[in-house]
């Protein structure tokens, strides 16, 4: 995609790639600021691409241009399954179930007032006020009560072009402040009991292999259950968290000793946990099931499969990993030069194998 000026004309024009044998796109914007010009011509280019849907372009370009768009009557029962039917909204199965419980929630909230409230551009700044006034006690922890109120402010902001609403009344419900409880690092001696409750208790062996991916890797239970075999190139993972994906984010982890020796006795094609990748919404009870028979439950710490990420990151440091090379492994840069580690890995597969070896421990 460029921008450019026609001779004789003050407005700046685009020229788009939409594909090998096709003619390229150009059209002016309409624009003579170059931003404004910029913002209209990377709407062109994903709705070119198929990556935005019409109504949502033609909203982004009345939104530029000062107009409020048309509006369509929709439904708060239906206001979901509009959401869902996006095609850009692309989230994982878990997400999907929890956001729509926040909204399944704030419908069945607000029908439940009077006067009775049906449509989405019916909910009121007043409205989402109130629904937070009455939200935030039943929150056990801040992060919970921000978490409710930021999917409610995402399914809003999608829906905001169609249902032509003037604003997101959710961008004015405040956060909470605070983050609740977080997790901490295992000891060594706490991640042999966990892996020898992992094979006692799941014969499948899947909890035992997710367990030591994650302590050796870093990565968060929805990757581990997604990871494939085609994601472990030789001795080293690629792939892109799932949590930061819309960034573009990409990680190179070289594979411990440990976990070479696993791999070898998993699906040679496909998913490496089939049961784990199947069933979502189980994982995370499940994991603490095993977790509270390992005695690793309560205390002011949040105890969950991620607890794993954080003591993989406490060996790194432990280890004397220099801090840049941690973040690259784990995804915490967004460096646009990132690519360029995944051609030489060796800080990261030194890294690796500075990482100490940890078994289940021995059970009577």
């Amino acid at each position: 995609m460029s921008l450019y000026r026609r001779k004789g004309s003050d407005k700046w024009w685009v020229s788009i790639y939409i594909g090998s044998g096709r003619p390229r796109l150009r059209r002016s914007t309409g624009r003579t600021d170059r931003a404004d010009a910029e913002l209209v011509a990377a709407a062109w280019e994903r709705a070119a691409r198929g990556d935005i849907d019409r109504d949502r372009l033609v909203g982004i370009i009345d939104a530029l241009l000062g107009q409020r768009p048309s509006a369509m009557r929709v439904s708060l029962a239906a206001a979901w399954s509009i959401y869902t039917a996006m095609p850009d909204v692309a989230l994982s199965p878990m997400m999907l179930s929890i956001r729509a419980g926040h909204v399944k929630r704030f419908v069945a909230w607000v029908q439940g007032r009077y006067p009775r409230v049906e449509q989405v551009d019916e909910v009121t700044r007043d409205i989402a006020m109130q629904y937070a006034e009455d939200l935030r006690p039943a929150c056990k922890t801040p992060k919970t009560y921000n978490d409710h109120r930021s999917d409610l402010r995402t399914v809003w902001q999608t829906l905001r072009y169609r249902a032509g609403l003037a604003e997101n009344v959710w961008d004015i419900v405040p956060r909470a402040k605070g983050r609740g409880r977080t997790g901490r690092a295992f000891t060594r001696a706490e991640i042999a009991r966990l892996l020898a409750v992992c094979r006692a208790q799941d014969a499948s062996g899947e909890w035992y292999g997710a367990t030591m991916v994650a302590l050796y890797t870093g990565l968060r239970q929805g990757d581990v259950a997604a990871l494939s075999r085609e994601q472990c190139l030789g001795d080293t993972i690629h792939l892109k968290p799932s949590k930061t994906a819309r960034h573009g984010t990409r990680v190179a982890i070289p594979l411990h000793p440990a976990l070479l020796e696993l791999l070898a006795a998993l699906p040679p094609h496909g998913p490496l946990f089939p049961r784990l990748a199947a069933h979502g919404v189980e994982r995370r009870r499940e994991y603490a099931a095993i977790l509270q028979a390992a005695g690793l439950c309560g205390g002011d710490a949040k105890i969950s499969f991620h607890c794993l990420r954080h003591t993989w990151r406490t060996w790194l440091a432990e280890a004397g990993v220099p801090g840049e090379v941690a973040r690259r492994m784990g995804g915490w840069t967004t460096d646009i030069d990132q690519a360029r580690y995944n051609h030489d890995l060796s800080q990261e597969r030194a890294a690796i194998d500075r990482l100490p070896t940890v078994k289940p421990e021995a059970m009577d």
